[in-house]
């Protein structure tokens, strides 16, 4: 007997294609799919609003890609790692949890941006 889709899947969130940078995941395709055979997968962004307007592939597929450290020295492996390991911790956090969050976070906000979970 199949069981209801939606008692096994929670609500789907839709994210901005400028998240994929923001979580980490833009790393994470690149490095276990395109890095490794010599292609990366790049973002274009307006380059007034830097919003995300389209993407694209860049490389020659000769040979593989790597990355080096951020300027304070971190690996740029370790920080993007960090960031998807937190974004995938987010998606096991309820919803109703991460809004109270984020309400919290709002009401603390001394600049008044709603600081954006990462």
């Amino acid at each position: 007997m199949a069981s209801d889709s939606s008692e096994i899947q929670p609500e789907r969130r839709v994210w901005p294609l400028s998240d994929l940078r923001t979580f980490g995941l833009l790393w994470l395709i690149n490095k276990v799919v395109f890095h490794p055979r010599g292609f990366a997968l790049g973002l274009e962004l307006d380059d007034e609003t830097g919003d995300v307007t389209g993407w694209g592939m860049i490389g020659d597929g000769t040979e593989p890609w790597s990355f080096g450290n951020l300027p304070d020295g971190t690996p740029i492996d370790d920080d993007s790692f960090t960031k998807v390991e937190a974004f995938l911790e987010m998606m096991r956090t309820p919803p109703e949890v991460l809004a109270l969050i984020a309400e919290e976070a709002a009401s603390t906000d001394t600049e008044g941006e709603t600081p954006c979970p990462s």
